[in-house]
């Protein structure tokens, strides 16, 4: 153990002794006990306040405890007011009885999740705090801090455990008696905040420690897109927008921050949300950042990352005196931000750094610059190479949590949860108990999840689990150094080889036959659906792998009657409106996906490329076997191209067209044609891309070397060597002033910082012309590329090269997270979703 896991332990039990936990009064070695239930019968009520509201907060507790003492026991208490009581009669008071401040219970100490359990004579008092925050944008902010006692009871006392979201989620054990310990006298306050995120079932959230945010006003990470909207001031004040390659510019919501009316906007929102009833608000700027580079931002710092802190510093600082008692919450290290302040030592006392890095490194850097701390977690997510697929283990799970508490985190916000219910229950119960008391054995817990969730049919199923996160544990661990193929090919490949999946299957085959009771049923049922997802998806990928080995008409009909099934799998789990079906009261199979999500198995790194998207019926009819040949393209000389992007030139009549597929030869919903030519100077492009609401293209000039990625674009890709080791990239919007371009494979110097990467400083020289063609539905575009831009000398008649094309078509006008996106290429590539593989690479010979 290192001095600093020591000095960490030591900072953890500290939370939990002087925190989390609070007796009132100790319990003895042998504690007595009051009998609450005996044979099914019992003397006790279950009284609320006096003053109790019908459909109230500790109306539900109660009648919540009422249900479950009647599954448990058979014994149903009566549900009163405390003036309804009789005097002298036994009763389980909820709430803020008189009888709990005649008892003398620690009542004002309740805040926030705190709660109490206390046995006080015969009686036993549950109560927390049951209110009402007031925000106006979210009328259903509540504390419910009764009902989350009654849970703790349940759990501890009667047994009851909070598996999963949903009614099958719940183990109830059956039994005739139910004794209290005398001595029960526990204020328990959760050492967390808030752990929020993909919320799941009210119960299951609030037994398992998962509480809202109520306090907090995020946006998901992104404040600026609330505060200063582009679709209010995109076309109406465009120097509030960043200046990026000359223009100024929306299209992704970048701001001009030293723009004062920015700032004021800025104020505005965290004012506005702090006076709704908020105490901490969000101050986060756009994803996928870009600065600004007029002069007054320029001018605030150094660099990109000291400028959005001297920035937030700023607007905390006016805050501070505007809004005293409330606080602003900085994301650090996210984007640009990626080291704490350089000009300044700390933040003003009425900031909190909200952690997108947790390692222990980063805390420490991060220590003298706020007090606070809380973290944005990306444990889960379709957005992981894995997507919809297990991710996490209990041993993860428990690390973490204990990470957090030692480092004194205030709340968590996760970027993902749920999506595997079954497959990842048992992680998300060790981390949603282990949130309520980080001092638990995680070991424990997932061994309790076995026994409760699978009864008779334990055995196999913990031999199950224990097989999945023995091999899973290798993803959390490398995944903090980035040590494994960064593929959803190679990933799922290693994971899931047949030997797991076999094994998994053949001990799910004997639990099934061990316990069918309603419950452990749909339990059980829920882990097969999800592991037959996973074999969807890994049973094609071994095939593909045959399929590479032998590229056959043998092989490829195994794949493709393999890639049939998955895709028929994923059909039967939505109705013919596409919505998807209830499985067995589960709230949401696969975290609700999308069907178009769920096709691709997520998003971002996630999406499946090759060969899940193929056209298998086409490539039979067509009798094409993937990947055994390459594109050639056959380039005549053309004369007398004026650039206009029309297309009209009598040369380009003379040349054949080509055509793009889908990038990994799927189905294509807008086809691209482009013909190519040279003369003694230059190579010339004509491009046709259909676009069936061209008329409603809202296209924005981005300058030069602009993400002119984010709209409709095509791009280019020369290597002019033929070696497939080099390539000079160009892309461009139809719209004027607006292109791209970088090289990258011409620096040879190993010890050269850009060897083997792009170089984006470099500028070629070339010119684009686009049209918009309403009539035909289509843009066309004309490009002309010298020959010394490429850094090569005239191409003569025999000569070979490669190059690729594609395009970026978008359903809309811009970039939505992939929303709409349709990605074609002339040659494709089958290995990725990537434009720029030398190895996809067609050929290019000159006439």
């Amino acid at each position: 153990m290192t001095r600093r896991d020591a000095q960490g332990i030591g900072r953890m039990c500290s939370v939990l002794l002087l925190g989390a936990y609070v007796g009132v009064r100790g319990a003895s070695a042998a504690a007595p006990t009051i009998p609450l239930i005996a044979d099914g019968k019992s003397e006790y009520a279950i009284v609320m306040p006096a003053d109790e509201k019908a459909g109230g907060r500790v109306e539900k507790a109660a009648k919540y405890l009422q249900n479950r003492l009647v599954e448990a026991t058979g014994a149903e208490l009566p549900i009163l007011k405390e003036s309804e009581l009789k005097p002298g009669s036994p009763a389980v008071y909820l709430g803020r009885t008189q009888a709990a401040q005649n008892a003398r219970l620690p009542l004002d100490k309740l805040e926030g999740w705190a709660f109490l359990k206390a046995v006080n004579g015969r009686n036993v008092f549950l109560a927390g705090r049951d209110e009402s925050l007031g925000i106006q944008d979210r009328r259903s902010a509540e504390y419910l801090g009764t009902l989350k006692a009654v849970l703790s009871f349940l759990q501890d006392e009667v047994g009851v455990r909070f598996l999963l979201p949903g009614p099958n989620g719940i183990h109830v054990p059956k039994r005739a008696d139910l004794r209290v310990d005398a001595t029960l006298n526990v204020l328990h306050k959760p050492p967390f905040v808030y752990c929020t995120g993909r919320a799941q079932e009210e119960i299951y959230d609030i037994a398992n420690n998962q509480f809202p945010s109520h306090i907090y006003k995020t946006y998901g990470g992104h404040s600026y897109y609330r505060a200063v909207p582009k679709e209010k001031y995109g076309k109406s004040n465009p120097d509030y927008f960043a200046l990026i390659g000359g223009v100024r510019t929306s299209t992704q919501g970048h701001l001009c921050i030293s723009n004062p009316e920015v700032q004021d906007l800025m104020l505005k929102e965290m004012e506005q949300q702090l006076d709704a009833g908020y105490q901490w608000v969000q101050l986060a700027q756009t994803d996928g950042y870009k600065e600004c580079e007029c002069a007054n931002c320029r001018a605030i710092a150094d660099d990109e990352c000291e400028r959005l802190l001297v920035m937030h510093r700023k607007l905390a600082e006016i805050m501070k005196e505007r809004r005293p008692d409330k606080k602003i919450v900085i994301l650090a290290p996210y984007g640009p931000v990626k080291r704490p302040p350089k000009t300044f030592k700390a933040f003003p006392d009425n900031v909190i750094i909200e952690m997108c890095n947790q390692q222990q490194e980063t805390f420490d850097a991060w220590a003298h610059v706020a007090p606070g701390k809380v973290v944005y977690i990306y444990n889960w997510g379709s957005y992981h190479v894995l997507g919809y697929l297990p991710k996490r283990t209990p041993r993860f799970a428990a690390e973490q949590v204990r990470h957090f508490a030692a480092n004194a985190v205030l709340g968590i916000y996760k970027c993902g949860f749920g999506e595997n219910l079954g497959l990842e229950g048992p992680v998300y119960y060790v981390y949603g108990q282990m949130m309520g008391d980080p001092a638990k054995n995680p070991d424990l817990l997932a061994d309790e999840f076995y026994r409760a969730a699978y009864g008779k049919a334990y055995v196999p199923m913990k031999k199950l689990f224990d097989s999945l996160y023995r091999r899973m544990q290798l993803y959390s661990e490398e995944r903090r150094g980035g040590g494994l193929p960064n593929s959803p090919e190679d990933q799922i490949s290693h994971f899931w080889p047949p030997k797991q999946l076999l094994g998994m299957v053949k001990n799910l085959e004997l639990a099934k036959r061990l316990d069918d009771s309603p419950r452990v049923a749909a339990r059980i049922r829920l882990v097969e659906k999800e592991i037959q997802y996973v074999q969807s998806i890994a049973n094609v990928f071994h095939l593909y792998h045959a399929y590479q080995i032998q590229p056959n008409w043998t092989t490829f009909d195994l794949l493709a009657e393999a890639i049939e099934a998955r895709n028929a799998l994923v059909d039967s789990y939505y109705d013919d409106k596409g919505k998807m079906k209830r499985v067995d009261g589960w709230p949401r199979f696969l975290g609700g996906a999308a069907k178009a999500e769920l096709k691709t198995n997520g998003r971002l790194s996630a999406p499946l490329a090759a060969p899940f998207n193929w056209n298998v019926r086409l490539l039979k009819e067509k009798k094409i076997l993937p990947g055994t040949g390459s594109r050639t393209v056959r380039v005549p000389r053309v004369d007398g191209i004026t650039l206009d992007g029309v297309l009209a030139e009598p040369a380009w009549q003379r040349v054949n067209p080509e055509s793009f597929v889908e990038i990994n030869m799927g189905d294509l919903n807008a086809p691209t044609t482009f013909k190519v030519g040279y003369d003694d100077q230059s190579l010339f492009f004509a491009f046709a891309c259909e676009h069936a609401s061209v008329e409603k293209m809202d296209l924005q000039a981005l300058g030069d070397d602009g993400a002119c990625w984010i709209q409709e674009c095509i791009e280019i890709f020369i290597d002019p060597t033929g070696n497939r080791d080099r390539y000079c990239q160009f892309i461009f919007n139809p719209i004027p002033n607006s292109r791209f371009d970088l090289r990258r494979g011409y620096i040879q110097d190993p010890l050269h910082p850009l060897y083997n990467k792009d170089d984006r400083a470099w500028n070629g020289r070339w010119e684009y012309a686009a049209h918009v063609d309403t009539a035909n539905k289509r843009w066309t575009a004309e490009v002309r590329i010298p020959f010394d831009t490429l850094e090569t000398e005239p191409a003569k008649p025999g000569a070979k090269w490669c190059m690729n094309l594609g395009r970026e078509h978008y359903a809309g006008s811009t970039f939505r997270g992939n929303k709409g996106q349709e990605l074609s290429l002339w040659s494709p590539n089958l290995e990725s979703r990537s434009f720029g593989a030398p190895h996809a690479f067609g050929d290019v010979v000159f006439e």
